[in-house]
């Protein structure tokens, strides 16, 4: 998917996917912990995502089927904290900018 603007009082919720590609995607939301929730999902790769100025959290990656998350061309500064991971997800299984 490509040339994305969402605006949502809740982030985005990616559960068992594989094979996903978010290119130019604009992510603005109200609750900013977490931004992005992946769950059991494997090669998703965010190419120029842009989403809120001060994000409490950008990324909650969770599962152990949770491989290969890449982000390209993205800024993280805007992310009080970029990643966190639980339930058997490993954060050096991903990678960031």
């Amino acid at each position: 998917m490509s040339d994305l603007f969402i605006h949502t009082k809740a982030g985005v919720d990616i559960e068992e996917a594989k094979n996903m590609q978010l290119n130019n995607f604009h992510l603005n939301v109200q609750e900013t912990k977490p931004v992005v929730y992946i769950l059991n999902s494997s090669a998703i790769y965010f190419n120029k995502f842009e989403f809120n100025k001060n994000t409490q959290l950008l990324l909650d990656i969770q599962g152990n089927r949770t491989k290969n998350i890449v982000l390209k061309n993205t800024s993280l500064q805007n992310a009080v904290q970029q990643l966190k991971a639980g339930f058997g997800a490993s954060e050096n299984a991903n990678q960031l900018n």
